[in-house]
């Protein structure tokens, strides 16, 4: 395991303590809400098509629509929830006991007691979502049957860690592109691929991790992860300290792991586990590591997709080939319904727009898929 580092600060030696106690602590809230409207990013596609890890392809993921998405029209709340701050010896002592438990012998809760003093006073900018954001969650499997195949897993067929569950506790795992699900499940030729579109239907409370040139896992990132959101830029210019804290989470979540080594994943529950606490918050932003950074995964909190979440459509796929970075995919079929049991309407086609005689949209490419909007501005959702 490389040690961490913060420009020359080596989280393994003496180098530590001379550099951070140059740390000046700066009084500011514990976290600062963004809140307001936004346009929507929206969504469709044809049936054969190619995707890519990093966005260049015929459908391009667009970043700066969902940067766009977030920038939009926020005003500030400034809600001093506390006066705590963050103390250079707590923060040192903890990431030197962080980076030497084993996560084999290590228990989560081991982990979470070690994040508690690094995160006494730790401040966070969190962005508030408005109503209207399209959510996209990818599964590998027959072609469901009921809706609530789409959404998150019950909690008995939780078996394995995740990056922020534990066994027996299901987390909505989605993204805000329509082709990173497809990296992130490394799906492969013959896999079939159930793509389901949800749109938040209330405002929506995220806080936010990885967002860092630290992590080894987004040195190919085209994307300028310490600066890319106000979010971001805010929560670390509260202050030196306080982002290096922020960089150290980042690099801790972000880490790849090989398939069998799933206790690592102990320590990113716990960090998950400490954000996700409050009852205010309804996910996790993060960036994708499959995708080198360049587009963002959400985690969910159950509640929150119970009460926040809308289902618009499903399109189920079969991965024809993979070449490198890129990957052929076929539609088989789609619903955007269910009935009254909530089975699925599968309608044996692919989504299409239905069209009144002489009634013209316009069509453009935006995050990874087609959208059509009326003359008046209306997205038209396809069918």
């Amino acid at each position: 395991m490389r040690p961490y580092r913060k420009g020359r600060i080596d989280f393994r030696c003496g180098a530590w303590r001379e550099n951070i106690a140059g740390f000046r602590k700066r009084k500011s809230v514990s976290y600062a809400f963004y809140g307001g409207s936004a346009t929507n990013i929206r969504g469709g596609k044809s049936e054969r098509e190619v995707l890519t890890r990093n966005g260049h392809s015929i459908l391009t993921i667009d970043c700066n629509v969902w940067k766009q998405y977030l920038a939009r029209n926020l005003r500030f709340l400034n809600l001093n929830m506390n006066n705590l701050h963050l103390n250079p010896r707590d923060v040192q002592s903890a990431i030197r006991k962080l980076e030497v438990l084993d996560p084999k012998g290590a228990s989560i809760a081991d982990f979470e007691s070690h994040l508690t003093p690094l995160l006494r006073g730790y401040k966070v900018v969190a962005p508030m979502i408005p109503a209207g954001l399209d959510i996209y969650r990818a599964r590998k499997c027959e072609k469901p049957i009921r809706l609530a195949d789409l959404s998150y897993p019950p909690a008995e067929t939780v078996t394995a860690l995740g990056r922020a569950n534990d066994i027996g506790e299901p987390i909505f795992y989605g993204a805000t592109a329509r082709g990173v699900p497809f990296f992130e499940l490394d799906a492969q030729p013959g896999d079939y691929i159930a793509l389901s579109k949800w749109r938040t239907i209330g405002p929506m409370m995220l806080n936010h991790i990885g967002f860092s040139s630290e992590p080894e896992s987004f040195k190919d990132a085209k994307r300028q992860l310490d600066s890319i959101y106000k979010f971001v830029k805010d929560t670390r210019a509260i202050g030196d300290l306080n982002a290096l804290v922020h960089d150290y989470l980042a690099y801790s979540f972000s880490r790849p792991f090989k398939e069998k080594d799933t206790d690592r994943y102990k320590l990113t529950i716990a960090i998950s586990r400490k954000l996700l606490s409050s009852d205010f918050i309804d996910g996790l932003l993060y960036p994708t590591i499959q995708m080198s950074g360049n587009a963002d995964n959400i985690a969910l909190k159950t509640d929150a997709v119970d009460r926040l979440l809308n289902f618009i459509n499903v399109k189920y796929f079969a991965v024809k080939s993979v070449r490198g970075k890129e990957m052929d995919i076929d539609t088989l079929d789609s619903a955007t319904r269910a009935d009254l049991i909530g089975v699925l309407m599968w309608t044996g086609r692919n989504l299409q727009w239905k069209l009144r005689p002489g009634e013209l949209v316009k069509l453009v490419v935006e995050q990874g898929e087609f959208v059509a909007y009326d003359a008046l501005g209306n997205r038209v959702d396809p069918e």
